[in-house]
């Protein structure tokens, strides 16, 4: 059962990771929807919940929890949200079908700690094994082609506008207005080069942020749940 997989994931999110008086980053997506019930479920003091987008903040009214805007909170103490990824060997997370790229890096920045929630489809040896989208990267649209020349002329695959499926023009991102363009990379990129590859991507002319979470710069925690029930902890 796919909804048993991620109430697990998410209600260890909250029980392990959440107190009285936290400040809450909610993040997007079904799973989500769980850890916020779970944080009404638990009936914790002064909690507040900042959420990430207009989904999430419904999801907080929904479950009648005290909400504050994100420019209003200094710090996050921890921040939950959804993944597309994970390799487990050097636990670097692939996230941003969403396309809230900047957003979610924003609220990671400002988060003492970060908790990413799925089921155990996410899990793979190496990125690209079990999400064939791709890496989004967030760009200011004057510069999408440009960016995306740049991306396949220097590390090959093939990047590509992301569009509407209703009207073919090119999707925008819910926070900001800009363009994701979601590069497939080649199978023969390493595990541990994609954060130099992050590195030189973001100094791109026109490229905001990509959809790369790393164990190095992160502090984080990685719960995915079993059809059966079972905890997976990365």
């Amino acid at each position: 059962m796919p909804q048993l997989a991620k109430k697990v994931a998410a209600f260890a999110a909250v029980d392990n990771h959440v107190k009285n008086g936290f400040r809450v980053g909610i993040g997007s997506g079904t799973t989500i929807v769980f850890a916020v019930e779970r944080i009404r479920e638990l009936n914790l003091k002064d909690v507040i919940c900042v959420p990430v987008c207009q989904q999430s903040r419904q999801v907080i009214l929904d479950n009648s929890l005290k909400l504050a805007e994100f420019q209003d909170i200094a710090e996050l103490d921890v921040f939950i949200d959804g993944f597309d990824e994970v390799d487990v060997h050097t636990r670097t997370v692939i996230f941003g079908t969403c396309t809230l790229v900047t957003a979610v890096k924003i609220f990671a920045a400002a988060a003492k700690h970060v908790v990413f929630v799925g089921d155990q489809t996410k899990r793979s040896e190496k990125l690209g094994q079990t999400f064939k989208v791709g890496i989004p990267v967030e760009v200011i649209p004057l510069a999408h082609k440009q960016v995306i020349k740049q991306i396949e002329s220097q590390f090959k695959g093939k990047a590509l506008l992301r569009k509407s499926d209703n009207d073919l023009k090119p999707t925008t991102t819910l926070s900001f207005n800009n363009y994701i363009i979601d590069w497939q990379f080649p199978d023969d990129i390493k595990n541990d080069n994609f954060l130099d590859i992050y590195n030189k991507v973001k100094a791109m002319a026109g490229s905001i942020e990509m959809g790369l979470v790393f164990d190095a710069t992160t502090d984080m925690t990685i719960y995915m749940g079993a059809t059966d029930g079972t905890l997976i902890r990365v």
